[in-house]
């Protein structure tokens, strides 16, 4: 039998948005927060490498990574099987004990699925509730996406909180033009505005539609019934596909890169069918700093500056950078590497 409600039970919410809209960072920052201390984090990453769970130090030990798909679609069970092991490994004393579990989706998934499953009965006998869908909301590119991304359009209408990312980027009055565009999609959900990426974590979490005092299988209705409304049914098929042209790749390399040969493969993407480049992101070795890796990440024709970390997150010192991208190919990339240096490969 399904365990009643206790206030011990541990909310589990789903952090969304689209690639490159800032979820890694507000990431960081909510995990540095002391309330959230004790949180269990389920990383899912799109493509054949991951690399996002590299940059977020603070939960490595209690990660469990899924990167073998979007979990809202071929990996749905896993997220399951990762929530069950999360209990598992914690009655077994291999993780310290935890008070929320937080899925960081990939930024091409439907969060509607991933709460199906969720809500569904394989978890019905773990002490966990479904909390709060956050979405961020990149404020310097959401206007020119939102025609093209139907995932973007869904990510924001099912959210529960709307993180508006990048303010310091953008003017105010593109700020308001992002606000009301948001709000035509979700006028529901409580909306915030973040530059970089510093939020409270009681801005993000607890904005659920539950009752309490609800049981299992009437919370399951609950929230079906509201992302049915807000989204439609379309969103809570059971499958879902990214073949629209969609691709991961990656490319290493074992040397380090010179600073001049980075910056020219920068400039050279963000002029190379930008909007095709859905999302770069990566570690990079450079040369004269070979113990401590550079960050690169960037969407579409917006680089960031590399940030450079404290040390290598694992004793894998290659330059990794992670790919997706729309009808561009692995070779368009390689050869745009090699024109920049030779060595790349």
């Amino acid at each position: 039998m399904p365990l009643p409600w206790k206030p011990r039970w541990k909310p589990v919410s789903v952090l969304t948005g689209f690639l490159g809209s800032g979820k890694t960072t507000i990431l960081q920052h909510l995990l540095a927060q002391p309330d959230m201390s004790r949180t269990a984090l389920i990383i899912n990453e799109f493509g054949e490498v991951s690399v996002d769970h590299l940059l977020v130090e603070t939960a490595e030990e209690k990660m469990v990574l899924l990167s073998n798909g979007c979990v809202c679609c071929s990996v749905r069970g896993d997220l399951v099987q990762a929530v069950q092991a999360l209990f598992t490994r914690q009655q077994n004393d291999e993780i310290p004990p935890f008070d929320r579990i937080l899925l960081e989706t990939t930024g091409l998934a439907d969060p509607a699925p991933i709460v199906q499953s969720l809500i569904g009965p394989a978890l019905a006998h773990y002490p966990v509730y479904f909390d709060t869908i956050a979405t961020t909301i990149d404020a310097s590119n959401v206007l020119e996406a939102i025609p093209e991304h139907a995932q973007m359009r869904t990510q924001i209408a099912v959210a529960d909180s709307l993180l508006v990312t990048k303010e310091d980027m953008v003017s105010e009055q593109r700020m308001l033009d992002v606000i009301s565009r948001t709000r035509e999609l979700n006028d529901r959900g409580t909306l915030v505005r973040t530059t970089h990426g510093e939020i409270a974590s009681n801005l993000v979490f607890g904005h659920r539609l539950l009752d309490p005092t609800a049981s299992p299988k009437e919370m399951r209705e609950t929230v079906a019934n509201t992302l049915a409304k807000r989204s439609g049914p379309a969103s809570l098929a059971s499958t879902n596909s990214h073949n629209d042209g969609i691709q991961s790749f990656v490319i290493t390399r074992e040397h380090a890169l010179e600073f001049g040969t980075l910056q020219r493969f920068l400039r050279a993407l963000c002029s190379y069918q930008s909007n095709d480049l859905l999302r770069v992101k990566g570690l990079v070795k450079l040369r004269g700093s070979e113990k401590s890796p550079y960050v690169v990440h960037g969407v579409q024709s917006v680089m960031h500056p590399p940030a450079k970390l404290r040390r290598w997150p694992t004793k894998d010192h290659r330059t990794r950078l992670v790919f997706i991208t729309r009808n561009i190919s692995r070779v368009d990339i390689e050869n745009m590497l090699h024109g920049v240096d030779s060595g790349f490969g």
